[in-house]
């Protein structure tokens, strides 16, 4: 057990470092990326987003949370995988090749063809690297990831850069896309020693699937359903409008899916570690989300007060029709984290049948409320997702509390000091702008305000979450000054 508490801890710290680092690096290319080019742009991205999607989640098909949940997983187990992903790749990128004229047709944007096919090219590029990741996420690596994340984020995004500059629209992203995942591959397979055993074991792909394929259809279920918005907004409006809600989406949601990125990468392998001990599992579980919440919190509050300021500085005033769909995302995102948790608990379990039958049901409500909901405008869309990401976490942790013996309510308990700290560090941030003139003072002065009010609180009442994050920053510490 102390052997893997400090695997965790070591892992929390690089996965931190890893997550931070890309998403930091990855916000302010985006900037620059963004103040070139124009909502249309990121729209007829976000068109093709569902279309590309779902051939990723078929490369992957399951067997990389299949080989993390499997404690005897080996060389024949990761190498039979390695193979079948490659096949899987060249097929759905062919069906996607052959299906672009119909993906064009359907939003009517002729230039969706081209920009399709060659970005789909990175479904085959990923399934050289699924197997890679997965072995040293299994191991809690991610001391390595972080090396590959920062050499392959800095010079696409410069790619991304100097193609918006000089005039090429919509592919400078997708240029940025396509050499940041070639980079990513290629650095896997440099920084990783494993590599594919010339074998192929059939019953081992069977026995893997079986849990694997529950996982399959339910990423399938949710990554057509939670890009069903994108998909509605693109056909019934235009592709500004798409662009306008996918900005907002990518900025409200980027701190809350770095957290939760964070979380399921070192939560699944942990919890999937305890599966057989209850208590220890729980103990785990509580800890996770009270550092969640104690993170998350104040971070997507704090950007409700910042938004309008911060896109009216780095974006220029011709995105600020996305700061009210920032504000209200941000409500939902500070939820996010918790569903990750959750839904680990589950799959640690070996419980895929519930993990899928979740996915089915929760998607097909979504589906039916946005069908309803989308003549009314996309803030309503948005306010009906917020809402429904309420409503389901409460199904997904009624499922994972009952293999914990814990109460919904007991969870709420824990996580409520966080939220009532954030709430008053909102307010005051808030109050400490209210009167400034300046963008940058609006930014500046709240958010110092806000991190200076939080960290008193959170000393003052002497929260759980504050010991633990801050014996993580000691060690952290620790091993850089060393």
């Amino acid at each position: 057990m102390g052997n893997l508490k400090s695997k965790t801890t070591n892992a929390a710290i690089w996965s931190t470092l890893d997550k931070f680092l890309e998403q930091g690096i990855r916000f302010i290319i985006g900037l620059f990326v963004a103040r070139l080019l124009f909502p249309s742009d990121y729209g007829l991205i976000g068109m093709i987003a569902i279309f590309l999607a779902i051939p990723d989640v078929l490369v992957n098909s399951g067997f990389g949370s299949a080989l993390i949940q499997k404690k005897s997983a080996n060389d024949s187990d990761f190498s039979t995988v390695f193979y079948f992903n490659i096949c899987v790749g060249v097929i759905v990128y062919l069906i996607l090749y052959l299906t672009a004229p119909l993906i064009a047709d359907f939003y009517q944007e002729p230039q969706l063809i081209l920009i399709t096919r060659v970005v789909g090219l990175t479904i085959i590029i990923n399934s050289f690297a699924l197997v890679q990741r997965t072995f040293l996420t299994k191991n809690l690596n991610f001391k390595v990831q972080t090396k590959i994340s920062f050499f392959s984020i800095l010079p696409s995004g410069i790619i991304g850069i100097l193609f918006a500059y000089y005039g090429y629209g919509v592919w400078a992203i997708v240029f940025q896309s396509l050499s940041s995942r070639i980079l990513t591959t290629s650095f896997f397979w440099i920084f990783n020693n494993w590599r594919p055993k010339l074998v192929f074991n059939l019953q081992s792909l069977k026995s893997l699937f079986s849990f694997g394929s529950n996982l399959l259809a339910a990423g399938i279920f949710y990554t057509i359903f939670s890009r069903i918005y994108t998909v509605v907004i693109g056909k019934f409006y235009d592709a500004e409008s798409l662009g306008n809600y996918t900005k907002a989406y990518q900025i409200a949601r980027m701190p809350a899916n770095s957290i939760t990125s964070i979380i399921e990468r070192i939560a699944f392998p942990v919890f999937s570690t305890l599966q057989n001990d209850i208590d220890k599992l729980l103990i785990g579980f509580r800890k996770f989300a009270r550092i969640a919440a104690f993170i998350n919190f104040p971070i997507m509050i704090g950007l409700i007060v910042l938004s309008e300021p911060l896109v009216r500085l780095i974006l220029t005033d011709k995105w600020l029709q996305i700061v009210p769909y920032i504000q209200v995302i941000c409500i939902g995102g500070l939820i996010i984290p918790l569903h990750t948790l959750s839904l680990s608990i589950i799959k640690a379990k070996g419980d895929s049948k519930i993990f899928l039958r979740l996915e089915f049901v929760k998607n097909i409500i979504s589906t039916i409320v946005i069908f309803i909901i989308y003549r009314w405008g996309i803030m309503a869309i948005i306010y009906s997702n917020v809402v429904l990401a309420y409503l389901f976490l409460y199904v997904n942790f009624y499922f994972a509390g009952k293999k914990m013996n814990f109460t919904f309510g007991k969870h709420l308990v824990d996580l409520l000091p966080y939220f009532g700290m954030s709430l008053i560090t909102m307010v005051i941030m808030y109050i400490s702008g209210y009167f400034l003139s300046s963008d940058i003072l609006k930014l500046l002065v709240p958010t110092i305000t806000g991190i200076l009010v939080y960290g008193l609180l959170s000393r003052f009442f002497k929260v759980e979450a504050y010991t633990e994050s801050m014996i993580i920053l000691h060690k952290i510490k620790s091993k850089f000054t060393k």
